[in-house]
């Protein structure tokens, strides 16, 4: 039996031989790669292992992003535009999802970010968008939520927050 382990430059190479079994690896330091060069009766088996930094690596670029993220603050200032302008200061001028998201239809060039998503995304799609947004400024404490009753039906409407 013999084992073998020489170190070239940035390769290594490992050559492992005996009266029934022989291999010959060379690991690439600097690529990362494993070549099995000379097998004869050995089952060979690579298994890798990522570290903590490949891992999240790994993770930002399966999940790039979201152009969300990027306009969150966009659109954070946007609604408290359209509540600004219209008077939204206590609950008997607030403003419903549904008629900030017509506000920002027929206004399309004061609020941008909102008319582009309402665009390309549909109303629905905005809707949802907007509650996410209303609800991180309400944790914020930037605006308050009152509900109204409506044919049976209780509607929530928001206004700033003044202190």
């Amino acid at each position: 039996m013999s084992l073998r382990i020489r170190k070239y430059d940035m390769n290594v190479c490992i050559r492992y031989s005996d009266a029934e079994r022989s291999i010959h690896v060379i690991i690439d330091l600097r690529g990362g790669r494993i070549i099995v060069d000379e097998v004869s009766n050995v089952n060979v088996i690579i298994e890798t292992q990522e570290t903590p930094a490949e891992t999240q690596l790994r993770r930002e670029k399966a999940y790039p992003p979201s152009k969300l993220i990027e306009e969150r603050r966009l659109l954070k200032s946007e609604i408290l535009k359209v509540l600004e302008s219209r008077d939204a200061l206590n609950e008997n001028n607030a403003l419903s999802i549904n008629e900030i998201v017509d506000i920002a239809q027929f206004e399309k060039d004061l609020y941008p970010t909102l008319s582009k998503i309402i665009e390309e995304q549909g109303t629905s799609y905005a809707k949802r968008i907007l509650a996410l947004i209303i609800a991180a400024l309400r944790r914020e404490g930037r605006i308050r939520k009152t509900e109204v009753k409506v044919n049976g039906k209780n509607i929530s409407k928001y206004y700033i927050a003044r202190r």
